[in-house]
């Protein structure tokens, strides 16, 4: 079970606390470094290993498919520079990426991949004419194939002192230069010629496909313009120069360079780079827009609310790449795996060798042929002992499919919360702004006819607009739909009658003068305490409605009940398709909320959930989520929120999930997953995505180890071929890594039958 117990030391604490507590470490700074020549996760590890002890470093994540590495360190302990210095001691490549540099510079890759080809193609022209030369017998075969050793063995010993100099022993390179070495030993000039040949193919064609990962990856990262246009001069400027509060224009078809508020203008943006949905949404005044989306129709006059640094979209792209790096519990498993497989595999491949030939020496039915056979059996195992294939079996897979769902407005914080997310059997909902909407809506009303009703709904929206409580501007919405829409469009002349002796009636309700009448608005003590005569009709939808969970309003006017209204926060479109998803997934839903048992138990009979805790506290919250924790046999929890009480509970679970581009700075923090989107059928697609990753990882990791079995089986045997180990070794590699891209290309597929109830959502 995996728990993040920096996040918990900030459980009880409010938003103020915990940003005093940080700033406490405000020295802390994170570095972002570019890993030119990393190709494995050794080289992850090494870096790893060369600073954990270092005094100042406090964390270290390296993600081997984008070549970066995050360091977290106290300056004052260790400037970057030390760092820097110390990994490139290791001939890594280190270098300090820029601030805002979210692209990958491929200038490099393209250089070496072309170099690369050029060098194939000399190679195949040199392996060409040594294998017509050995058909052939003639003498200078050793040349050409010293030249091939030469060509393709430079850049294979380059890297092999590398990673002898870096006490990295077990590495490809190196084992590469074994086998070539016992070919030379056994005179087998042909083989050793297949040997570098073949390897130097199977590389290739890994840079080949590593190089179009970073690409693939690179295209997915969410982007934003890098210039922008100032609304009072036309000026077009570099958005790093742009400060908060400045006017900015955007028209149709461009992006939206930074996070602000509209101020003029109308127009549909697409926001699926942020959210994942396809659905233009409708800007208009007053509205919030986000940088890296992208207006279809019409324009914007903007006034920016952040700076370059500081935009959504640049935050996100940050906390991508350092989820990228962030390793999953099946990552460590398999680098813990590796640091045994390959010296038992060296062992054995040495045995393989040794036992003959101490045989051979003491002429025990050993003669100089079977020695040979023998020796070709240890190159084959050596060979075998390689496991990138292995280690690299999970991080591709993983990085891919946080990738995806950054694409689809989901910020996994780590593969470690994707590998949990594929295992929940219990997902703990909020309520409020969670399932539900978090706003009241009139979802019933009642009225002895439709003039008397109209008339009086008027006259309440007209009192409604001198009060600040929540439901005000729900009656105010249910009368004239949008207040600012209508304002906007009318001015003051909205259709509102005006009021006079308005009162505040605390805990009961409002009232006031419209038109020399008086008008109440309020719940059923607020009449009593002005001896209104109630109906029966009246007392009985107020004791239905109260059952159903919602809140009262009545309306009179001059001592006369006219309208009854029940507002109620309305469930979200989408909750009732995600918890039956989940149901049918053999996952439970359970709904945590602070609201009293009658909202509570109307949301519950609505949405069909298995059960429901009400009125607790955050504390309350943190101690269920703990409490099921300990009872049940291998649990995981997914607990969804958006608010500042939701936080100790979303720390607490293993997997904390932060709903909505309204939710709390403190819920984002608490959480391990964010989403951009306030759909809950994203929660159904995470668990497809993280369950799909799994899957692969496991392909991976099962390919992996059956083709070094059959070949560690072929090879004592006696019918192996040691070209052919090198081959299937290198491109179990390419498999891994190829398998490991398709999350990026993975789509939901949401099987849910409607005219078969008892259809299972496949979560495969």
């Amino acid at each position: 079970m995996i728990q993040n117990s920096s996040r918990r030391n900030y459980t009880f604490l409010d938003e103020k606390e915990v940003s005093d507590a940080k700033t406490n470490g405000a020295n802390n700074h994170t570095i972002r470094l570019r890993v030119q020549n990393i190709c494995c996760a050794k080289e992850a590890n090494l870096i790893k290993n060369t600073l954990k002890d270092v005094a100042g470093i406090n964390t270290v994540f390296v993600n081997v498919i984008g070549r970066m590495a995050f360091v977290s360190h106290d300056q004052n302990i260790i400037p970057t520079q030390e760092i820097i210095d110390k990994l490139n001691a290791l001939h890594l490549g280190i270098s300090l990426m820029e601030k805002g540099s979210n692209q990958v510079d491929n200038t490099k890759s393209k250089l070496y991949l072309a170099l690369r080809i050029i060098t194939f193609v000399v190679l195949t022209i040199l392996f060409i004419t040594t294998i017509v030369a050995h058909t052939e017998h003639l003498f200078w075969v050793q040349w050409s194939a010293i030249a091939i050793y030469i060509i393709g063995g430079i850049p294979m010993l380059y890297k092999a002192l590398l990673d002898l100099k870096r006490c990295v022993l077990a590495n490809i390179n190196l084992l590469m230069l074994i086998a070539v070495a016992g070919t030379i030993g056994l005179k087998e000039w042909l083989d050793g010629s297949i040997i570098i040949y073949v390897f130097y193919v199977a590389t290739l064609l890994e840079s080949i496909c590593r190089y179009k990962v970073e690409k693939d990856i690179a295209e997915l990262m969410l982007t934003s313009p890098d210039t922008a246009v100032l609304a009072e001069t036309n000026e077009t400027v570099s958005v790093e120069e742009i400060p908060i509060g400045t006017l900015i224009l955007i028209c149709a078809g461009e992006k939206i360079a930074l996070d602000g508020e509209v101020v003029k203008g109308r127009a549909a943006v697409d926001e699926s780079s942020l959210t994942g949905e396809a659905t233009p949404v409708t800007k208009v005044i007053g509205k919030q827009v986000f940088a890296g989306t992208i207006i279809q129709s019409g324009y914007l006059k903007v006034e920016t609310t952040c700076d370059a640094s500081s935009s959504t979209i640049s935050k996100v792209s940050k906390l991508m790449e350092e989820a990228q790096a962030k390793s999953s519990r099946s990552e460590e498993i398999l680098n813990t795996f590796a640091k045994f497989y390959t010296p038992i595999i060296l062992i054995v491949s040495f045995l393989v060798f040794i036992v003959p030939f101490i045989l051979y020496k003491m002429e025990v039915e050993v003669d100089e042929e079977h020695m040979r056979e023998w020796g070709i059996r240890a190159l084959i195992i050596l060979v075998v002992a390689c496991p990138c294939s292995i280690i690299m079996a999970a991080p591709i897979a993983m990085i891919s499919g946080i990738t995806n769902a950054a694409k689809n407005g989901a910020l996994i914080k780590g593969s470690m919360h994707l590998e949990m997310l594929s295992m929940i059997n219990l997902v703990a909902f909020d309520k409020t702004g969670t399932l539900t909407e978090g706003r009241f809506q009139v979802i019933k009303e009642y009225s002895p006819n439709n003039l008397i009703r109209n008339e009086a709904l008027k006259k309440a929206a007209a009192l409604e607009t001198k009060s600040t409580h929540p439901i005000a501007s729900t009656i105010i919405s249910h009368y004239s739909g949008c207040i600012t829409s209508k304002i906007s469009e009318l001015g003051a002349q909205v259709g509102l009658p005006d009021v006079s002796k308005f009162k505040n009636e605390d805990g009961l309700g409002l009232s006031g003068l419209i038109n020399n009448q008086i008008v109440l608005a309020g719940n059923l003590e607020l009449m009593q305490n002005y001896n209104m005569d109630i109906d029966e009709e009246y007392i009985q939808c107020h004791k239905a409605w109260l059952l159903d969970g919602c809140t009262v309003v009545f309306v009179a006017v001059d001592n006369e009940i006219q309208l009854v209204l029940a507002l109620a926060d309305k469930c979200r479109a989408t909750a009732a398709q995600c918890v039956n998803s989940f149901r049918r997934a053999n996952i439970a839903c359970v709904m945590l909320t602070g609201d009293a048992e009658g909202p509570a138990l109307m949301i519950k009979a609505k949405l069909n959930l298995e059960d429901c805790i009400h009125s607790m506290k955050p504390k309350d919250k943190y101690n269920w989520v703990m409490e099921r924790k300990e009872e049940t046999p291998e649990p995981c929890i997914a607990m969804v929120g958006d608010g500042v009480n939701d936080s100790p509970a979303l720390a607490a679970a293993d997997v904390g999930i932060a709903i909505g581009p309204s939710a709390t700075a403190l819920a984002v923090e608490s959480a391990g997953v964010s989403l951009m989107s306030d759909n809950l059928m994203k929660l159904v697609d995470l668990a497809l995505l993280a369950r799909y990753c799994r899957r692969i990882v496991w392909q991976n990791i099962i390919g992996s180890v059956t083709i070094k079995v059959i070949m560690v089986g072929v090879a004592l045997s006696g019918h192996g071929l040691l070209w052919l180990a090198i081959l299937s070794d290198v491109l179990g590699l390419l498999f891994v890594t190829l398998n490991g891209l398709r999350p990026l290309r993975w789509s939901p597929k949401q099987l849910v039958s409607d005219t078969n109830e008892n259809q299972a959502l496949l979560l495969v």
